[in-house]
């Protein structure tokens, strides 16, 4: 009645983006999912990506409460010596992570997958040890079958961390 979406439906957004799910005076809000298909005009050298999907609570227009998300890769693109997260399970508050997840990363060149734990607040790790390595980086996730093994990050890349590419006017 008032123009704006309201109930369940679809949006179809720029760059490739699409949303499923419950909507409430105009917003996302309730349970959906929102996945980003990078498809590229031009030879893609540098993103990564192929795919990326979020599934789970939302208000506000952004990812808030319990969810997943799920990166594909372009593995020809992926470089030696980095790991790349394709799963990452927990809560999130005003689109970024808030509150405890489970995480599995991929690297370059190697079939096996990495299981993490880890804690958010607000957008950041909470790291897991109070030391730092030769670079800086500090630990922010925890292997899930050896406590002495952790996944480093540098604290500048630490920060607003969350559900990337997503339009919302809220972001």
């Amino acid at each position: 009645a008032s123009g704006q979406a309201d109930g369940t439906g679809i949006a179809v957004y720029a760059d490739n983006q699409y949303y499923y799910g419950s909507w409430k005076n105009g917003e996302r809000s309730g349970t959906g999912t929102f996945i980003h298909y990078h498809f590229h005009d031009t030879a893609n050298t540098t993103d990564v990506y192929t795919y990326h999907q979020y599934t789970g609570s939302w208000a506000n227009d952004l990812p808030d409460g319990e969810g997943s998300e799920h990166y594909d890769f372009d593995k020809d693109l992926l470089k030696d010596d980095q790991r790349y997260t394709s799963n990452r399970i927990g809560s999130y508050s005003a689109g970024l992570v808030h509150g405890e997840f489970y995480l599995t990363t991929i690297e370059a060149g190697k079939e096996d997958m990495m299981e993490w734990e880890a804690q958010a607040e607000h957008g950041s790790w909470i790291y897991r040890l109070d030391k730092k390595d030769g670079k800086g980086n500090r630990p922010v996730f925890v292997d899930y079958n050896d406590p002495n093994d952790f996944f480093w990050m540098l604290p500048k890349d630490n920060v607003n961390i969350g559900v990337p590419c997503l339009i919302s006017r809220n972001k």
